[in-house]
């Protein structure tokens, strides 16, 4: 899981949250308009509700992936950050 910082400038959601099933190898790409632990947590429960619920999730260890709303929302998953 990783964003995409703004590809093009002014755009009404200039970041996207790009995620990778790891099993399948189908990617995810979400459109965001800010990038924050309440989006990426409602972009997880999205997917979680498509494919089902992660184990373990990898990302580069950005703040909003490992803020506290982020751990909380993981932990109540069964889901451990790496």
């Amino acid at each position: 899981m990783d964003i995409i910082v703004p590809l093009v400038e002014g755009a009404e959601y200039p970041f996207f949250l790009v995620l990778i099933d790891s099993c399948t190898r189908f990617p995810f790409a979400f459109e965001l308009r800010k990038v924050t632990a309440k989006a990426v947590c409602e972009c997880l429960l999205q997917i979680f509700s498509l494919v089902g619920v992660s184990t373990v999730i990898t990302s580069d260890q950005e703040s909003y992936f490992v803020s506290e709303l982020t751990k909380k929302f993981m932990q109540l998953f069964g889901c451990s950050p790496r």
